[in-house]
């Protein structure tokens, strides 16, 4: 099974609410912000969930 035939109708949700450098206007991700996260995403930390479970919790 492919890929994308297994990932279809599914979320992958990433907290990295806390991984960013504070700026004035605007906040920005650092490059071991941008590591950690897809660090997270490759190795399934982040939590495989189906869109209905998303909309049900108002993610």
């Amino acid at each position: 099974m492919t890929r994308s035939i297994r990932l279809k109708g599914k979320v992958i949700i990433v907290d990295a609410s806390r991984d960013y450098l504070e700026g004035k206007a605007q906040n920005a991700l650092r490059p071991e912000d941008i590591t950690r996260i897809v660090t997270a995403h490759k190795a399934a930390v982040a939590r495989l969930s189906t869109a209905a479970i998303v909309e049900c919790h108002n993610y």
